[in-house]
């Protein structure tokens, strides 16, 4: 067996952050900046820019939201191959507001029936996913699904 293929690995979802602008309330907002997000995607995207040989992997619907997801990843360096494409499901999605003193950050997730929800011990592929110095992932993941609780 030769040396890991990766750095770092990181599994877990990735979102939609849809951001009012600065100091806009959510409730009054008429356009928001779109980014895919997320603690796993971050990590990687980062690590990537400091040269290290990073991959994601976790489920993304095959629609224009999930390739946006992976066009994403795939920018920041980011192996994209272990995605696990799904027909249906849905990305999940988070608002953020930049309050303005006295207000601060306000978040509101919305994570229900995404596709990492759907995902089974069973279906992920243990040895290309521990092919990797590192692998990172969250408590979110395991909240999902009381079946992935193992994984995290």
């Amino acid at each position: 067996m030769g040396p890991p293929n990766f750095d770092v690995t990181t599994f877990g979802e990735v979102m939609l952050r849809l951001s009012a602008p600065s100091g806009q309330r959510l409730e009054a907002v008429m356009t928001f900046n779109v980014h895919a997000a997320g603690a796993e995607a971050n990590v990687v995207s980062l690590l990537s820019r400091l040269e290290r040989k990073t991959c994601w992997f976790g489920a993304l619907p095959n629609n224009p939201l999930g390739r946006f997801a992976a066009n994403h990843l795939r920018t920041a360096g980011v192996d994209p191959d272990r995605i696990m494409w799904r027909e249906g499901g849905r990305l999940g999605t988070y608002y953020v507001e930049f309050g303005e003193p006295p207000h601060g950050i306000q978040v509101t997730y919305d994570r229900a029936y995404s596709n990492i929800s759907f995902l089974k011990p069973d279906e992920i592929n243990w040895e290309a996913i521990m092919d990797t110095r590192l692998l990172q992932s969250s408590t979110p993941v395991s909240r999902c699904d009381d079946r992935l609780s193992p994984i995290s």
